[in-house]
């Protein structure tokens, strides 16, 4: 039981509001009582509380509070939404056939003839995978995977559309399809280039699966913390004048409004789903 003291220690000392702090509390001592403690996710636990008390990296509040809310909560809350994230990251490009594909010469404006030699090129053993029977363009190939999840696409799209409009991320994200350019000849790109760049695509979309949602019940919650209605662990502050006065070093101790700052910052790009995606609405 030394570990679970250990950590529930710092837990105590952590710059969290007390909600959190309760719910992180329970959630290490329901890990505590299973038969085997995962350690990589008590690795993880450690060193972000580490990195905050001895450390003094505040900006890694964010970090606790992506771990209570969205690793521990979050498969509860949105099963769907994280059902979908782990499909994703599990796949390769074999089994991204039905990400929405399309080639740049068939969409360009010229004569049918150029049009009708590049169908038919496409058309041979060499660029086609397998043809799926209810697409009624040519442009879609390659199409299905060896175990298509069509399913998702409606949802991970819907997602895309979301992130691209909101603040959650500050990257400007390109189409969702996938494009592929002709080779210098004008003809299709080999399947093994295309194949590279499809695999791009959902490297890249497993990278925007690291933005998870928030329960609307726990972001009400959080939202409190900026009014005060909800205070800091005051216990933080008593243990920082504490360290100073055995290290023996003057530093700047964060204040609670210092620390509202970082969740205020941290929850104007915080999105939750109801009937949709939505942000998180913080009052300036």
């Amino acid at each position: 039981m030394s570990g679970l003291k250990n950590i529930i220690t710092k837990i105590r000392r952590l710059p969290i509001d007390g909600v959190t702090l309760q719910k992180l509390k329970d959630h290490v001592k329901k890990e505590f009582k299973k038969p085997q403690v995962d350690s990589r996710k008590l690795r993880r636990a450690h060193r972000i509380m580490d990195d905050i008390i001895d450390n003094e990296n505040w900006s890694a509040i964010a970090e606790v509070l992506d771990y209570v809310y969205k690793t521990v909560e979050g498969k509860k809350t949105y099963p769907q939404h994280y059902r979908m994230i782990e499909i994703i990251k599990g796949m390769n490009y074999d089994d991204a056939r039905w990400i929405p594909q399309t080639h740049l010469l068939k969409e360009l404006k010229i004569n049918d003839k150029l049009h009708n030699a590049f169908d038919n090129d496409l058309a041979m053993p060499r660029h086609v995978l397998e043809v799926d029977e209810n697409a009624d363009t040519i442009e879609l190939l390659p199409l299905k995977s060896k175990s298509p999840k069509n399913n998702l696409l409606p949802q991970l799209m819907k997602f895309y559309e979301f992130l691209g409009k909101s603040s959650v991320t500050h990257l400007k994200l390109p189409p969702f399809n996938v494009v592929y350019p002709p080779n210098r000849f004008g003809k299709p790109m080999h399947i093994i280039d295309r194949d590279k760049i499809l695999n791009t695509k959902l490297k890249y979309i497993k990278t925007i699966l690291q933005y998870r949602p928030i329960s609307e019940y726990s972001l009400q919650e959080l939202n409190k913390v900026l009014d005060y209605q909800i205070p800091i662990n005051e216990y933080f502050f008593k243990y920082m004048v504490r360290k100073d006065r055995i290290i023996g070093k003057k530093k700047l101790i964060p204040t609670d409004k210092n620390i509202v700052k970082i969740y205020r910052q941290y929850l104007m790009k915080q999105f939750y789903i109801q009937n949709g995606y939505k942000m998180n609405v913080v009052k300036v």
